[in-house]
């Protein structure tokens, strides 16, 4: 958003506000892709996958706010 104050003649003093992220969504990384080398039971089942296709970690996106002002001239 922004506003405009005329000062005078050709003078202008713009006031502005940003917001990005305002809702603060995470934004997650792709899945584990891995799953060489699998943990068996004694009985040959496959007990884990090593985090595959578990998502274990997110961007840093947090919310941020800027001001600003500027001079027309």
């Amino acid at each position: 958003m922004f506003r405009d104050f005329r000062l005078s003649e050709g003078w202008t003093m713009q006031f502005r506000a940003e917001a990005f992220n305002v809702t603060s969504t995470p934004a997650f990384m792709n899945p584990g892709a891995d799953a060489s080398a699998p943990v068996r039971a004694a009985d040959g089942t496959i007990t884990n996958l090593n985090n595959f296709s578990s998502i274990t970690s997110a961007l840093p996106t947090e919310r941020q706010i800027r001001f600003a002002l500027k001079f027309l001239f």
